[in-house]
């Protein structure tokens, strides 16, 4: 299918860092200021009010796509939402057979495994354990124009965030070539999840400390800096954290036209 931007949302993790799955799905928690929606479900209404023509591929487990499910099961309040919102044309997942121990190996395994041209002027790369700005998803479609990053303006070797990668189909190439460079640096260790190597891509091989590299992209325009409410969820104490994002979530939504109706 010919679509100008293709979304691909990672979401295939084993949880490793929030004890395993005994809360639940992290990128099904519920966001309680709207509505109680999931995380991952309000990115896929956000996605439809940004880009006309998309596809979008969950990168998950069969489970979760089936949890996440918007048009059978209990009905939940958003769902009214949710099925004016979201077109299934634009929709479907994927569960890699393996999906290594990091989103660098997931996304590097899903392209593996995908056509060489698969369709699209734009690739954007998600997360679907965050609670994404509306700013944040803007700021990637501006990427998607040309290639590079969103993240935190702190992003370094051991701390910040990349919320997501993005890049227009002349830039491929480029884009694909850090991509493999970065898995030869990424730990041996294949049995335990490897936190953080999203940012071993905006290195690639070349020298120098990731903040060199982030100031770098920044005067060229390949990292756009984000720095609000968006957040994702990584470890227990984190859960506690959604009520006040979901409170920023909510008014931003308001601001686009997206009401979860009563709380």
């Amino acid at each position: 299918m010919t679509t100008d931007t293709e979304i691909i949302i990672l979401a295939q993790g084993t949880q490793a860092r929030m004890g395993g799955r005994g809360v639940g799905w992290k990128q099904l928690l519920p966001l309680p200021l709207c509505n109680g929606v999931p995380i991952l479900v309000r990115t896929l209404v956000q996605l439809q009010g940004f880009l006309k023509s998309m596809s979008i591929t969950v990168v998950t487990w069969d489970a979760l796509f089936r949890d996440a499910d918007m048009t059978h099961g209990a009905r939940e309040p958003w769902r009214d939402v949710v099925s004016g919102k979201i077109d299934p044309a634009t929709l479907r997942h994927v569960e890699l057979a393996d999906p290594g121990n990091s989103s660098l190996k997931g996304i590097a395994r899903y392209l593996e495994d995908s056509a060489y041209d698969r369709g699209a002027e734009s690739t954007i790369v998600l997360l679907g354990d965050v609670v994404y700005s509306w700013a944040c998803l803007a700021s990637l479609r501006v990427i998607a124009d040309r290639g590079g990053f969103v993240g935190t303006s702190n992003l370094s070797s051991s701390g910040g965030e990349i919320w997501g990668i993005a890049w227009h189909r002349s830039r491929e190439d480029i884009m694909l070539a850090d991509l493999r460079d970065a898995l030869l640096r990424h730990p041996p260790f294949d049995d335990t999840y490897q936190p953080g190597q999203l940012r071993r891509w905006l290195v690639g091989w070349r020298r120098g400390d990731v903040t060199d590299h982030v100031v770098r992209l920044q005067r060229t325009g390949d990292y756009l800096c984000v720095d609000d409410y968006t957040m994702d969820v990584d470890l227990p104490t984190h859960i506690p954290l959604l009520e006040a994002a979901s409170r920023a979530a909510a008014y931003d939504d308001e601001q686009h036209d997206v009401l979860w109706g009563s709380t």
